[in-house]
């Protein structure tokens, strides 16, 4: 019921909507923001981290196609509605491409993450071939050993190669000469070896002559048997592997063959020996080839003795008395020496003391007399006594110089004992007659 004029006015503003991003760890993606009705968004951006990638876009939960897993760009066109934008991310990964020529192998392919090491990829050769090159991204590599070969790649960023290539061993006799010793009468075995070529082998000796008793077997390369004959012998041994056609190799190998193995012979102890006298004496033995080298294995010789190592002679004039032990070694004349030890011992003593002055002595009554004892061995100074007996009267006996003076006054035989003592406390006696006339 309208009774009079009315005016209405109103102001409008235009819808907006908001587009919601969200992104994963390891990456970014462009701020929320907000849209006005039917008009386009500005680009929402998706970029990866260094060493990561774009894993997923979900644009309002619907999956996108990433053509570029390193960038990404999505605009909205005329929105008439709220949007949502999401990513994830993922590491990248990097291939370590392997591969190998004939004979031998290398560590398979493996994939890396983005700057972490890779496992050590190992390159080996069959049996019978070695390492000629290995390639790490096209760049050769230096080979310490051609038998083996490890790489790791460091920090990976980037895809890399390896690769190797083998080839045969040159055929070699491995085998040591000389070859141990043999002995005559006993089963003797030994294998010679060869490395390198195609197996398997055949072997034959060449020239020179094996020992008597002794053969080579040509399949196993065993040589084998029980010697008969003492003696160094020289053959040359020859090998041929499977090739075709076969390559051949061979070597000169010298064997000894003893009648048994040296032994020292000589008895111990060995006989003493006086300080200060001279003395010879010889060490011997048996078995081995002669001939044989003497030496001192351990221990001590006694001072002022020497061993000859050619002739195993042990001489000289020993000055300081002990007991002694000591190990001589001999050593005999094989291709492989054969090697003898023993232990002696040795005891070098004093002589004992010894009166040399001649009885019977003589004087005449009233007439001065002088004479001067002498003795040898044991250790000076001496003591002199009278052990029993008289001594005529008017001599008497200086105990320390060993002199007897003075002037008999009554004529007769006389018999007493003197005795010297060294200065070890060893005593020696003698019988004296003395007449007096």
């Amino acid at each position: 019921t309208v009774t009079a004029n009315h005016t209405m006015s109103a102001t409008f503003a235009i819808d907006t909507f908001t587009i919601t991003t969200s992104a994963g760890t390891n990456g970014r993606i462009s701020a929320s923001q907000v849209v006005n009705y039917n008009a386009n968004s500005g680009a929402v951006v998706v970029t990866p981290n260094t060493g990561y990638h774009i894993a997923s876009v979900l644009v309002d939960s619907v999956s996108q196609s990433i053509v570029d897993p390193k960038t990404f760009s999505y605009t909205f066109s005329t929105v008439t509605a709220n949007h949502t934008v999401s990513a994830t991310f993922a590491i990248d990964t990097f291939t370590i491409t392997t591969s190998a020529g004939a004979n031998g192998s290398i560590g398979t392919s493996q994939t890396v993450n983005y700057n972490t090491n890779s496992a050590a990829v190992t390159v080996t050769p069959n049996t019978g071939y070695h390492i000629v090159s290995v390639l790490v991204d096209s760049v050769s590599q230096s080979i310490s050993d051609p038998k083996t070969f490890s790489y790791t790649f460091v920090t990976v960023t980037a895809n890399h190669t390896m690769s190797a290539i083998f080839a045969i061993d040159v055929l070699t006799i491995s085998t040591l000469s000389p070859l141990t010793n043999a002995i005559v009468g006993t089963r003797y075995s030994k294998p010679l070896s060869a490395t390198g070529g195609i197996a398997a082998y055949n072997w034959i000796v060449n020239s020179g002559s094996l020992p008597p008793g002794l053969s080579l077997n040509g399949a196993t390369g065993y040589l084998a048997g029980i010697p008969s004959t003492p003696g160094t012998y020289s053959f040359t041994a020859k090998v041929a592997d499977s090739q075709v056609p076969p390559a051949a190799a061979t070597k000169l190998i010298n064997l000894s063959v003893a009648v048994f193995p040296p032994a020292i012979i000589t008895v111990s102890p060995l006989t003493g020996v006086i300080v200060g006298t001279r003395t010879t004496n010889n060490f011997n033995a048996n078995g081995g080839i002669a001939p044989y080298t003497w030496s001192l294995d351990s221990g001590t010789l006694p001072p002022g003795l020497n061993l000859n190592s050619t002739t195993g002679y042990f001489a000289g004039i020993p000055n300081t008395p002990g007991v002694y032990s000591f190990t001589i070694k001999v050593t005999d004349s094989q291709g492989i020496p054969a090697v003898a030890t023993k232990l002696f011992n040795l005891t070098a003593t004093i002589a004992p003391p010894a009166i040399i002055t001649v009885s019977p002595l003589s004087a005449s009554s009233g007439i001065t007399y002088f004479l001067q004892l002498n003795a040898n061995g044991g250790v000076s100074p001496y003591t002199w006594s009278v052990a029993s007996g008289n001594l005529p009267p008017g001599v008497v006996l200086d105990g320390t110089l060993g002199k007897l003076t003075g002037t008999p006054v009554t004529s007769g035989t006389y018999t007493l004992t003197l005795q010297v003592t060294d200065s070890q406390g060893v005593v020696a006696t003698k019988i004296f007659t003395m007449t007096v006339i």
